[in-house]
Formats: C-alpha cells, structure tokens, sequence
C-alpha cells in the first residue's frame, strides 16, 4: 500500500532531519564567526584610515605653526573624556579645520603640538574640505 510508510524509512528521514538541522546550526555558527572576524578586520582598516588622516593632519598643523598660524591639542567639552582631544588648524583664510583624536594618538600628539585654546568654529566637514581645498 503506498500510505504505509516503512518504520526504516521514517527512521532515516528523523536522523537526516536531524543531522540536517545540526549541520545547519554549525553552518550558522561558523557564518557567525566569519562576520566577527569581517567586522574586526574592517575596524582595523578605518582605524588605520584614521590613523593616517591624523598624522597627515599634525603634518599640516606643523607646518601651520611655522607659518605664524595657530594649530595644536584643545578639548571638546561635549565628548566623551575618552574622545575629548581634538586637533585645531587655523587656516591661512581665517577657518579653522579640526579631527578628533583616538585615546591612543592622544599623547603622541600632544607631545609634538602645543595647546589650542580658542573654541570650535563650528566648522562641518564641508566646510573642512573647502578651507583644504583652498589651500
């Protein structure tokens, strides 16, 4: 009769069921892992990223100071204390450009550039790449 299914078969079909749903979680943790480990590795890329645009930054925030303009370390009193340094560049046409600093630059930073006590401008960021661009 073809309603009766033999016990052997339904059998298999609960343990490749079974294997199947098992093999399937494993996949998903597997999957899981490879994404944590993209999204480290991402991280890493934009801190290196950042990383640079800072160095290039203190660059141009020497060579500022030599020209007579003002550049160095202030704080944000609106951030986090981990994330309160922020590196000011006085612009040769009267703006003014800034960054953030991560908690690691902090010191390298402030060991190579004096202190900035005039105010955020409130200069955004397209601001900040017209006053670049200018240069």
């Amino acid at each position: 009769m073809l309603n009766e299914v033999p016990v052997w078969f339904a059998l298999i079909c609960l343990l490749l069921g079974f294997y199947v749903g098992l093999m399937g979680r494993k996949a998903d943790r597997f999957l899981l892992q490879d994404l944590e480990q993209e999204k480290a590795d991402l991280q890493a890329n934009l801190e290196d990223v950042y990383h640079q645009r800072n160095m290039l930054a203190m660059a141009l925030a020497k060579y500022s100071i030599e020209l007579g303009l003002q550049a160095g370390i202030g704080i944000d009193p609106d951030e986090t204390p981990d994330w309160c340094h922020v590196l000011f560049i006085d612009m040769p046409d009267g703006g003014q450009i800034s960054y953030h600093l991560a908690p690691h630059e902090v010191d390298q930073f402030q060991n190579q550039l004096p202190a900035y006590t005039k105010p955020w401008d409130g200069t955004g960021k397209e601001e900040h790449h017209r006053l670049i661009e200018a240069l």
